[in-house]
């Protein structure tokens, strides 16, 4: 496996990017998508399923398939690197945003600050990892992972924060898996073009 720093910028991520960045992002999303039949899923309450989802889609897909992860989330569940490091899905990106604590539960910190997730996935069997800690690196690091077969992580370090009055989805977890399914119906492996 290939292990790979993406320090390029001197700005630190603290500076330019942040987990309410991220938050609001998502929340566009969810505000975008979540009334029609795209294929936004929340995972309301699962924190820590990511992986082994993106895990199961990208074995059933042949379309590129990009995990979003938290840093809480992925210690929750290192099971999952190991996994995914053993099916080796070629079309698997898995990125981690690790702002070293466990930011929509109160703010608890984190063991991450000892933890190299590249490392950690390269041992796991994931074909190529990358680190960065700056938004100028994790953009040149996640271009040249998404070139890469996979699986490939990518290992972001952001600083703590979120927005103050970040609401919650509404639909329910059944209706989220069912947009889920339906979305993903026509990109499964052996569907018929439609």
């Amino acid at each position: 496996y290939e292990i790979y720093q993406c320090d390029w910028s001197s700005d630190v991520c603290s500076s330019d990017l942040s987990k309410q960045e991220l938050d609001r992002a998502k929340r566009l999303l969810y505000a975008e998508y979540a009334f029609s039949n795209e294929s936004y899923d929340d995972q309301v309450g699962s924190m820590g399923c990511a992986g082994g989802m993106g895990l199961g889609i990208a074995l059933n897909v042949s379309s590129p398939v990009v995990v979003l992860d938290g840093d809480g989330a992925a210690l929750m569940k290192m099971g999952t690197l190991a996994t995914i490091g053993a099916y080796a899905p070629e079309n698997l990106t898995h990125v981690i945003i690790d702002n070293g604590v466990y930011d929509s539960t109160g703010g608890q910190k984190t063991v991450s600050s000892g933890v190299d997730f590249a490392r950690v996935a390269g041992a796991c069997g994931y074909a190529a990892a990358f680190s960065a800690d700056s938004a100028a690196g994790f953009q040149k690091a996640f271009a040249a992972a998404l070139k890469l077969r996979g699986p490939v992580l990518v290992h972001v370090r952001i600083r703590p924060g979120s927005m103050k009055k970040l609401g919650r989805p509404t639909v329910r977890p059944s209706e989220v898996a069912r947009r889920l399914r339906d979305f993903l119906t026509p990109y499964r492996k052996g569907a018929a073009a439609g």
